[in-house]
């Protein structure tokens, strides 16, 4: 990163001082602080954090396309430490973390997203029309209704999850089951919480793997017209064909309210409304 940005390092510590992600006013209007930085210290590190942190679109795009330079790896590790009770229960609850696209490297990475490519067609995406069209339409008549919204928190908080969701081939009376275990995970490897709150995540988060498994086992055994089927069923050449063991919970993780196949990783980031 020092090769292609300069950073001045009273603004560095300015910056990274000032960056609080958990609380106000980042969470209620982010935007500002990072019209500021941008313009003052596009590459700041965090030390509340232990990361850098960057916000040119270009230098993100370079860093992206350097896998070579700047490894995906720790991109799914928690913020802070897993209590050893925490731990205990994740073993104990069937949790096995494994590689997704969101944290592993050429050439693992490729292939998944090769797989994926091949499974997410253009005529799923065409067949999603009608729902998502039909979804839209009733949450603006249900959320819009009175002249006055805000179009993030009131529409686009929530319908790209439901499409996802939907995508999946998670049945609808599972969303909110869904929902409440990808937030366990979520609060659990990006938030704060202390170790009894870390023990009742965990919880929740084993419980939610444990779903992810059953729904990609009972894919493989009995194909429908999801995604979840048409990834365990995608072939390119010579590259190994995705399994239980790695569809579609090695996927990918790609939409979040802010802006993440493991069928855990995809939804975890969807549900935090």
């Amino acid at each position: 990163m020092r090769e292609w940005t300069r950073v001045d390092g009273d603004s560095n510590i300015h910056g990274g001082e000032r960056f609080d992600p958990f609380h106000d006013p980042y969470l209620a209007d982010p935007y500002p602080f990072f019209a500021e930085t941008r313009a003052a210290t596009p590459v700041f590190y965090s030390p509340d954090l232990d990361y850098w942190v960057v916000t040119r679109y270009h230098d993100i795009r370079q860093i992206f396309q350097t896998p070579k330079r700047f490894s995906a790896a720790n991109t799914l590790a928690p913020l802070q430490p897993i209590c050893p009770a925490a731990g205990h229960l994740l073993a104990e609850g069937g949790f096995r973390p494994v590689p997704t696209l969101t944290n592993s490297d050429p050439p693992g990475h490729t292939r998944v997203r090769r797989l994926a490519t091949i499974a997410f067609t253009p005529r799923r995406v065409a067949a999603m029309e009608p729902f998502v069209r039909e979804l839209t339409a009733r949450s603006v008549e249900k959320r819009l209704s009175s002249g006055r919204a805000d179009l993030v928190r009131d529409l686009a908080w929530d319908l790209p999850a439901l499409v996802i969701f939907r995508v999946l081939g998670v049945p609808d009376e599972d969303v909110a089951r869904v929902k409440a275990g990808a937030e366990s995970r979520l609060l659990l490897m990006w938030g704060r919480p202390n170790e009894d709150q870390q023990i009742r995540l965990v919880r929740g988060m084993a419980a939610f793997w444990r779903y992810a498994e059953a729904l990609v086992a009972s894919r493989a055994e009995h194909s429908r017209d999801d995604f979840t089927s048409d990834l365990l069923l995608a072939r390119d050449g010579d590259l190994p064909a995705l399994n239980t063991r790695t569809s579609p919970r090695s996927c990918t993780s790609s939409y979040s309210p802010a802006m993440k196949p493991r069928l855990d990783c995809l939804v975890t980031p969807c549900v935090g409304y």
